[in-house]
């Protein structure tokens, strides 16, 4: 493969937050600059972090609560951006961090999907094309005049999803489980991602605590500790020695 293959490039990428050690007001900072005191001190998420992505990869992140992977994952998307370094994206690529967003709750399902669908840059005709595969599979056909207000917590995330699937995005990005549902849903779920992860058009970056789904469904794996790479390679050996390490 060749550098155009890559689709996303961290390089030398640090992401530092401020800790404050109590909520900001103006009276405590202005007191705070009089008496010189610290407010806050520097958290550093991301660390010197060097990734490529290349197109039709599927990447898995693995690491410990706190270990940086959600930062990773929205500094990729530039849904934040890093305190020094450089990330290049030579791809459109949406990502599902919130199954809910998007959402407009006083509205209808019906509205809904075809709110989801603009959002996800697709035009009337392109989501009445994939009606029918969006309701069957996410099993709302009685309750497309309901406003989504209505719905349970899994019912939205269904619609989120299944809009978002069925969108045809070819770089797609998930932090943690998709294990909302009921069984029968997370069946349509795994048979998705089944499908997702053999079709070598996609390019894929995810996160999740389920190591099995990640080792199956993943060919390469990057270990994230304390906000750096620990451990990048084929993800079936990337994820045993982080079972082993934790274990």
């Amino acid at each position: 493969m060749n550098a155009s293959d890559v689709v996303l490039e961290f390089r030398n990428v640090t992401k530092c937050f401020k800790l404050y050690r109590t909520h900001r007001t103006l009276f405590r900072l202005a007191r705070a600059f009089w008496q010189r005191e610290t407010l806050a001190q520097d958290l550093l998420a991301l660390a010197g972090v060097n990734f490529q992505l290349r197109k039709g990869e599927k990447t898995a992140l693995l690491g410990l609560n706190g270990s940086g992977k959600t930062t990773f994952l929205r500094t990729a998307c530039g849904i934040l951006q890093p305190t020094s370094g450089e990330v290049l994206r030579r791809e459109t690529f949406f990502p599902l961090f919130n199954y809910h967003l998007g959402l407009m709750l006083d509205l209808s399902v019906m509205d809904n999907i075809f709110l989801l669908g603009a959002f996800h840059g697709l035009v009337a005709k392109d989501v009445e094309k994939k009606l029918e595969l969006i309701l069957n599979f996410c099993e709302l056909d009685p309750y497309l005049s309901l406003p989504v207000k209505h719905l349970s917590a899994g019912q939205m995330a269904r619609l989120g999803f299944g809009v978002f699937m069925h969108a045809g995005h070819d770089f797609l990005i998930f932090d943690e489980s998709t294990s909302f549902g009921d069984i029968i849903f997370q069946h349509k779920a795994a048979a998705y991602f089944d499908g997702l992860f053999k079709d070598s058009s996609k390019t894929v970056l995810m996160t999740s605590h389920d190591l099995g789904s990640l080792a199956r469904h993943c060919r390469r794996a990057v270990w994230l500790e304390r906000g750096k790479v620990r451990l990048e390679g084929e993800a079936a050996l990337v994820v045993e020695e982080y079972s082993r390490c934790y274990r």
